[in-house]
């Protein structure tokens, strides 16, 4: 059991140490506000304070939150009729697009006013460069968080005048649930009863691979529905960028060509997929010589990784 507050109020979770904060927040906790965009440090969606300073709550293992203190944006406002300062500020200025980074620059530009109540503008992007965003180019959340640390924050704007709508600003009729949280995601509603899906990963940067008999993996596991293998994807079994050059399988059929590639996908409850081991599955790998560097994969004798793609380049061009 772990111990520790969030937005002020005390909680205990029943959970294993090594589960991220993230998860936590969201799945036991309820707090959707926060979002989860890569689950590897490198968006900032998931940004929340602990004990003050901005962390990617995906990194943070449960164990290390005992008798800490975590904020949310959950916690900035009460409710979307009374939003901070800042929250009205990325409302007035148009910062909030669709709104899954909203959450995380919120919390980085939060710790920033608190410590830096008028910042520069180089000081914003410093603070807010760890939380990356897609739609608003920047422009307007720089805007938003050097007005709300001028207390200027734009006021959103409601239907303009007949005859003045041509180049005014409207208000995004769902800015306020963006900038508390209040957003619903389709990651954020979990049906009653849904089925959880975890991908099982090769630990082989190159392999041939078997999958053996699964009675006894069921038997051990009455909440595994469905162990899902290559042979179970209708249609194409593949994916890529390039309409005419789609060579990865969604599910490796037998060959593995990098260390995680997905062998497998387990459906069932969710206590049951989070309990089931990689090991427990009867997958018997067969290692092979990885190609480490551009040369040896182009090399003569090199095994070819895609048989549609001869010497294993994938599509060739002029620029």
């Amino acid at each position: 059991m772990t111990a520790f507050r969030v937005n002020g109020r005390a909680v205990s979770v029943d959970a294993a140490p090594v589960r991220r904060l993230s998860d936590v927040l969201r799945e036991d906790l309820g707090l959707t506000g926060t979002k989860v965009g890569c689950d590897a440090g490198d968006c900032g969606a998931c940004t929340v304070r602990l004990d003050g300073e901005p962390v990617c709550a995906c990194l943070v293992p449960l164990g290390q939150v005992e008798g800490r203190d975590v904020s949310t944006v959950e916690g900035l406002a009460p409710g979307t009729d009374r939003l901070t300062q800042l929250q009205a500020a990325f409302v007035g200025a148009g910062a909030a697009q669709c709104g899954v980074c909203t959450p995380g620059m919120l919390m980085a530009a939060d710790a920033l006013l608190e410590a830096v109540p008028s910042p520069s503008e180089p000081e914003v992007m410093d603070a807010l460069g760890g939380v990356l965003c897609r739609c608003t180019g920047y422009r307007s959340i720089l805007d938003a968080v050097r007005a709300a640390g001028a207390s200027e924050a734009a006021e959103a704007r409601g239907t303009p005048a007949a005859g003045s709508a041509v180049g005014a600003r409207l208000a995004r009729v769902d800015g306020p649930e963006q900038v508390t949280g209040v957003t619903r995601f389709g990651a954020d509603d979990v049906p009653d009863g849904a089925l959880a899906l975890r991908v099982v990963r090769s630990p082989h940067p190159h392999a041939r691979f078997t999958v053996g008999d699964l009675t006894a993996l069921h038997a051990a596991n009455p909440g595994l529905e469905r162990v899902l293998l290559a042979q179970d994807i209708p249609g194409e079994n593949r994916f890529g960028v390039y309409p005419t050059g789609k060579d990865q399988p969604v599910l490796a059929d037998g060959y593995v060509r990098y260390a995680g590639e997905a062998v497998a996908a387990l459906v069932g409850d969710p206590a049951t997929v989070r309990g089931v081991a990689d090991t427990d599955l009867p997958i018997a790998w067969e290692p092979l010589p990885p190609l480490l560097r551009i040369d040896a994969a182009g090399a003569s004798d090199a095994p070819a990784l895609h048989p549609e793609a001869p010497g294993n380049v994938l599509v060739r061009g002029r620029v």
